[in-house]
């Protein structure tokens, strides 16, 4: 099935009064089996770059002690996908903390070939997640590219998606 939106309707609660969610986390796969590269992956234990589609804060992966520039292409497999927005969530881990992005440069391709410019901007070097976002465009694959970071070395996440736009 794919959609662009879901509508999640409470038939009863626990209180008969409220209905509230902390969170509501819907996964790529298996409806959209995204894939994901990473130029430099250390996976020195276990972290490959796919765990950035693992919709799981806790699982990361990371560059090499070489640091930037690090870049991550998420491959829809379908040139007629719309995107406009990237989601990054930097390790959420105290000892990883440093590994945030701070610069990011992000293009689009249709044939992940030949790449188009969307942005390039900052964020802030904390472990909040961070949007970027764009004019909708149809892409089979976005890259992001990490130009700066925190430590200066390694630079890591633990979560990438994408949106068709601003609202996403």
């Amino acid at each position: 099935m794919t959609a662009r939106y879901v509508k999640v309707i409470a038939n009863s609660t626990a209180s008969n009064i409220y209905a509230n969610a902390a969170e509501i986390s819907l996964s790529n796969t298996p409806a959209f089996p995204w894939t994901v590269t990473c130029s430099t992956t250390s996976d020195p234990s276990g972290h490959p770059a796919s765990n950035l589609l693992a919709s799981n804060p806790f699982l990361f992966t990371s560059s090499d002690a070489t640091g930037v520039p690090w870049n991550c292409v998420i491959d829809t497999g379908d040139p007629t996908t719309t995107v406009g927005s990237l989601y990054y969530l930097p390790v959420q881990s105290s000892a990883t903390k440093n590994w945030a992005i701070t610069g990011y440069s992000i293009d689009t391709s249709t044939d992940c070939a030949s790449y188009t410019h969307q942005i390039s901007g900052t964020w802030a070097s904390d472990e909040t997640g961070k949007t970027a976002s764009w004019s909708p465009v149809a892409a089979r694959c976005v890259r992001l590219t990490a130009t700066s970071n925190v430590s200066g070395s390694f630079v890591g996440g633990s979560q990438l998606e994408l949106g068709a736009g601003a609202a996403d």
